[in-house]
């Protein structure tokens, strides 16, 4: 696998440290607690840096992708994810699975999620977005959803809880 040209910059390495802490606490958060069920461990997954989806479980058909993002919630009008996290999500709900994307916002420790559905509302926009933030040019085809339509994990004690009322 190619490493991104960022790989080795010191706010990268920032980034992949908060993103694995985030993923252990978020995945802490949903197995048997949000979730009636534990997301498999993957061990080969867990080795490989970049997966397209965080946690799968074929069992019970649930996608999840997780983003860490070192901002407050509601600090922009959309949150950015890559378009290619969209179009895996959408062959996973085609099979069958509910897929979803779950945002945690560092700065105010928020858990946020998107019900990935299989027809996108017209204001959620695909087009190039990216960030230099990591000392080169990082861009790519994005998605960009408004955060009217992110729901706060703690509004539902449970996954189920969530399901009864949408």
């Amino acid at each position: 696998m190619k490493l991104p040209k960022s790989y080795n910059n010191p706010i990268s390495q920032k980034n992949r440290i908060m993103g694995k802490r985030n993923e252990e606490m978020v995945e802490e958060r949903l197995n048997n607690k949000w979730f009636d069920f534990s997301f498999p461990i993957d061990p080969i997954g867990r080795n490989i840096k970049w997966r397209v989806i965080d946690f799968i479980s074929e069992k019970h058909k649930v996608c999840i992708e997780l983003k860490s993002r070192n901002l407050y919630h509601n600090q922009y009008d959309t949150i950015m994810i890559g378009h290619n996290k969209y179009i895996k999500s959408l062959e996973l709900i085609k099979q069958g699975y509910k897929a979803f994307f779950f945002f945690y916002y560092e700065k105010d420790k928020k858990l946020m999620f998107f019900d990935i559905p299989k027809i996108l509302p017209n204001d959620i926009e695909i087009r190039r977005g990216g960030t230099t933030k990591r000392g080169c040019k990082e861009y790519d085809e994005c998605m960009y959803i408004p955060i009217k339509y992110l729901e706060d994990i703690e509004k539902y004690d449970t996954y189920n809880m969530y399901k009864e009322t949408h």
